[in-house]
């Protein structure tokens, strides 16, 4: 492939605008990376192409849940990226989850799937996430998922929990680790999200890159050890930015590993493999009829084939 020459990069999250998180990748990074789940050098688990046409699981990827009257919450421009929804969208994005019959399912249940070691625990199940470790999300949006019997999944920012937030991220609060052993009691499962969060593709290209890239990985393993007990074997790409040297990196320490996508409503089927996991992003952008052809998707419908 082609490489492409990788422009001036200022801010992190802001750039990733129409691209989605593979586009930016490419465009970034200089990288000849092609989407994951694009083209035939797509990896797939060993159940192969058979099932993958029976059930589909969506992750439904969230950074910030806004209570609705915050000043703080950003403004919508169309055509950028946004990494928010509100709390009444939220309540209604789950309330909708809840009537369609979906339950959540955790990573290890979904990795066991993928893996031909379980079956799925219903046929019609999502995966929820949420990046970064913002603290809006255990105020707004644990307390609705609590209500419908939902889990997630958090990817922490190991630096961040310990108080030393970016200073080009730090604008909303952030959940600790007391906040984050509160969501390992309910039943979440914490994953890695790299030290300081980083543009890895970037990282990688730097001398004794993949050291560094390794680093930041470890680094982040060690703290979620240190302060909760536990050891992180989920993993999702700052930004998604991404390359193969990267990801041969991750899958020495984690069992999966997330991508994420802000403009298509890719699936996960039992051919995607565990360390290309496809994530949809959420946020204000996105409108009901697209959040509810998700569920369509996912459910083996037809979009628009349920009532509104």
């Amino acid at each position: 492939m082609n490489s492409v020459k990788m422009p001036e990069r200022k801010l992190s999250r802001r750039r990733l605008l129409s691209l989605g998180a593979y586009g930016a990748m490419a465009v970034l990074s200089g990288g000849s990376q092609s989407a994951a789940g694009e083209g035939k050098d797509q990896p797939t688990s060993p159940r192969g192409r058979k099932e993958s046409a029976l059930q589909k699981v969506p992750i439904l990827c969230y950074h910030r849940v806004h209570s609705d009257d915050d000043p703080d919450t950003p403004p919508i421009r169309p055509g950028t990226y946004c990494g928010h929804v509100t709390r009444s969208v939220f309540q209604w994005q789950m309330e909708q989850l809840a009537k369609r019959g979906f339950s959540t399912i955790t990573r290890p249940q979904l990795y066991a799937w993928l893996t031909g070691k379980a079956k799925l625990p219903a046929a019609k199940v999502v995966a929820i996430d949420f990046d970064d470790n913002r603290l809006n999300v255990m105020e707004n949006a644990v307390p609705i998922m609590k209500r419908y019997g939902f889990t997630g999944t958090a990817f922490t920012i190991s630096s961040w929990a310990d108080g030393r937030e970016s200073e080009d991220m730090k604008v909303f609060p952030v959940m600790g680790w007391r906040e984050l052993a509160k969501l390992v009691k309910l039943g979440w499962t914490i994953g890695a999200h790299t030290v300081n969060h980083p543009d890895l593709a970037k990282l990688s290209k730097k001398e004794n890159g993949l050291k560094l890239v390794e680093q930041e990985m470890s680094g982040c393993n060690e703290e979620i050890r240190r302060h909760l007990g536990i050891t992180p074997l989920d993993f999702t790409y700052p930004d998604g930015l991404w390359n193969e040297d990267v990801e041969k990196v991750a899958r020495r320490y984690y069992r999966t590993i997330r991508h994420w996508s802000t403009t298509d409503t890719p699936m996960n089927t039992a051919a995607t493999a565990p360390y290309r996991l496809q994530a949809i992003n959420i946020s204000m952008l996105m409108d009901k009829k697209t959040f509810l052809g998700i569920l369509d998707k996912a459910s083996g419908l037809s979009s628009g084939s349920q009532n509104r």
